[in-house]
């Protein structure tokens, strides 16, 4: 007896032939799999792990990236002085909840390039208020073990999916649910994907989604998507963001490629409509 594909797996297919249409800048069937599963590799040995991966995804969205990371020579790293080698609870004890002073002894120590708004709704602010707050709620955890112990507490009790990173965006300020998400993927924790604009607009697009949904309600969509798909839900979100980008970030000898996700999106449309 054949089995059925379903329309999420013919979707997953389809972009991964789509990517490796683009052969000829060196995409091949090794190089995704590097992007689409965690593996264990992902999962922090130290707690000053743990931290560096909050304070990337708090400023892993729209134009908070090229404002903090890439204005800083060696990205993130460059901050290693200035925040007591991504030690919280130094971090805590130096700073409290001093979030100006972070951002004064970043400029002066760093001096990352263009300009730097202090208004509090502009992002380098925003930045130090998720440092701050941030070390605030790891230095709770005496390491790395205690915060997965933590965190796969939430799984243990049954709780729903959106408690995990619901229960971390309340204590880190600028971390929103998205981003909550994106902090968890990237430790480990393949059952959850980040909500971003490409997983949006492919939902959205595959007419699986109203645009005016929250994050969470896109958030579960991915997971039931990931689930009827027989694949992770950070497979799904990484290929669909492979899809979206165009960045092999990994393999600098490829870079990016030029996909075109609204309209890969469209192609597949039928497969959940009926119709183009």
């Amino acid at each position: 007896m054949t089995e059925t594909v379903t329309p999420e797996r013919a979707f997953c297919d389809a972009a991964r032939a789509y990517l490796l249409g683009f052969s000829e800048y060196g995409v091949t069937h090794e190089v995704l799999d590097q992007y689409l599963e965690p593996g264990d590799r992902l999962r922090a040995a130290r707690l000053s792990d743990v931290y560096w991966q909050l304070l990337w995804s708090s400023q892993n969205a729209q134009m908070r990236t090229a404002v903090v990371t890439g204005s800083m020579d060696g990205g993130m790293m460059a901050l290693v002085d200035v925040l007591f080698k991504f030690e919280p609870a130094k971090v805590v004890a130096h700073y409290g909840d001093d979030w100006e002073t972070v951002l004064d002894d970043i400029v002066e120590r760093v001096n990352p390039r263009g300009k730097v708004r202090r208004s509090s709704r502009s992002i380098w602010p925003r930045f130090c208020r998720s440092i701050v707050s941030g070390g605030k709620f790891l230095a709770q955890f005496p390491d790395a073990a205690a915060f997965y112990a933590w965190a796969d507490g939430f799984a243990a009790d049954g709780r729903s999916s959106s408690d995990l990173p619901g229960a971390i965006s309340r204590q880190v300020d600028g971390l929103g649910f998205a981003l909550a998400c994106d902090f968890l993927k990237e430790l480990g924790y393949s059952a959850y994907g980040k909500p971003d604009v490409h997983i949006r607009k492919t939902l959205i697009g595959l007419g699986l989604m109203a645009d005016a949904a929250t994050d969470q309600v896109a958030h579960e969509l991915l997971l039931s998507f990931a689930r009827s798909a027989g694949l992770s839900p950070y497979h799904v979100d990484k290929l669909i963001w492979l899809v979206g980008s165009g960045s092999f970030y990994r393999h600098r000898e490829i870079g990016r490629v030029p996909t075109a996700r609204d309209e890969f999106v469209m192609s597949q449309r039928q497969l959940f409509t009926g119709s183009a």
